[in-house]
């Protein structure tokens, strides 16, 4: 289950000398929710979901420096297959994210970009089969300089 507990350092500018959990309350409304990412330049929390046997979506909740409000569904984002485990850019303008069973898929699931742009998240775009193979994907972590994406692969 996501984030019942978020420990609170570096995320919200603390010491790890006041490192404490704090519930949220606010954002546990599954069962399944995981791969919780927080972007500091967005202030906003980007999460996995499950609802029973349904797909995994991406939602999001904006902080307001107080709690987590408004959690939704990506709705620009998500397809009728998976999505997940968002990492966004520092500047919080790109996303990578995984995406399974989409059309330009090259495997089960692949890597997928979208940016922000004019205020929406732009179509997925498949990173391609430097990135991708025919094999899964998945897990994408955007180092904070934007020059190393490290993710979990099933390949060979």
């Amino acid at each position: 289950m996501l984030a019942a507990w978020i420990f609170s350092f570096g995320l919200w500018g603390l010491s790890v000398d006041s490192l404490k959990s704090v519930p949220i309350t606010e954002l546990n409304l599954q069962k399944a929710q995981y791969f919780p990412y927080y972007s500091n330049a967005r202030k906003e929390i980007y999460f996995t979901t499950r609802a029973d046997r349904a797909d995994e979506e991406l939602q999001v909740a904006s902080w307001d420096g107080e709690k987590f409000i408004n959690p939704q569904a990506l709705t620009s984002i998500n397809q009728e297959s998976n999505d997940g485990t968002a990492s966004l850019s520092k500047d919080g303008n790109t996303m990578i994210f995984s995406g399974c069973g989409y059309r330009n898929s090259f495997g089960g699931c692949d890597l997928y970009e979208s940016n922000w742009v004019n205020g929406n998240w732009t179509k997925p775009r498949n990173l391609g089969i430097l990135i991708n193979s025919h094999d899964w994907e998945g897990q994408p972590c955007l180092s904070q300089d934007g020059q190393k994406l490290y993710f979990s692969s099933d390949r060979p």
